[in-house]
């Protein structure tokens, strides 16, 4: 994920007065594969990308060497651990999970799903985010959904190098300290959208986001080909404070 949060603070901003709600029936994906499940169980920290030739395939990493996550023993939906990615950098933290040189899951509908919670006190626009993206040699194509603290809910599009447009969903009801499942999925060879969900004690929504445009940068030359599943966390404050956790991510392309 390059370094895209610092323009979410003031787009969000205008989201709030012009929300759009899209609500479609859900539908279910055929001919799924189930290429990842975590829960982390089996990690007890994350090592950070230095080269794109040395990352494991199907394996959970940090997303530069600034990002600060932690693997939380205290708080877990399942088992015993959790992932807890903590708002100490500017640009935010992430963890990234990735096939790097394998083109041929490039054109696939993707689907990433997991689950996330906020503690108390968060600032009102701290935002969690989950999200997918294509490395296509001359393209840089992406799916994001946002999620600040205060519900608002947004899809990233454009074609700007290094920004997303931020497009309002919908605006709902996060409440502190309880375990939200999310659901993404996208289309990369029409690069379009297809659905969001969101589900938890107080919220069941599925979103029809079908027929709007992924981002892309086809100015972002990379040696490397790949897809790339991302859990992050960003927070407005000065200097950075709060976190997020994740936990049961499952990441899948569809044949």
């Amino acid at each position: 994920m390059i370094n895209k949060n610092n323009i979410i603070f003031a787009t969000i901003l205008i989201a709030l007065t012009s929300v759009s709600i899209f609500i479609g029936c859900s539908k279910e994906t055929p001919d799924e594969l189930l290429l990842l499940y975590s829960n982390f169980e089996d990690y007890d920290s994350f090592n950070s990308i230095t080269s794109l030739d040395s990352i494991e395939q199907l394996h959970w990493y940090l997303e530069s060497s600034n990002a600060d996550a932690v693997i939380d023993t205290t708080i877990s939906r399942s088992g015993n651990k959790s992932v807890k990615l903590i708002g100490s950098v500017e640009d935010g933290s992430a963890i990234a999970c990735g096939i790097p040189d394998k083109p041929s899951y490039l054109l696939k509908i993707k689907h990433l799903t997991a689950y996330f919670m906020f503690p108390d006190g968060l600032t009102e626009y701290t935002v969690s985010t989950i999200g997918i993206e294509n490395f296509e040699e001359e393209n840089n194509v992406s799916a994001y959904i946002y999620i600040t603290s205060s519900g608002i809910l947004n899809y990233a599009t454009g074609n700007e190098q290094n920004l997303f447009d931020l497009v309002p969903i919908d605006q709902i009801t996060i409440l502190s300290n309880e375990w939200y499942y999310i659901d993404l999925q996208a289309d990369f060879i029409t690069r379009k959208y297809i659905s969001f969900d969101i589900q938890g004690n107080n919220v069941n929504k599925h979103y029809d986001l079908s027929g709007r445009d992924l981002h892309y940068d086809m100015s972002e030359i990379t040696p490397h080909v790949g897809t790339y599943y991302y859990l992050c966390y960003w927070c407005p404050d000065t200097p950075p404070s709060g976190n997020c956790w994740f936990d049961d991510a499952s990441l899948y392309i569809v044949e």
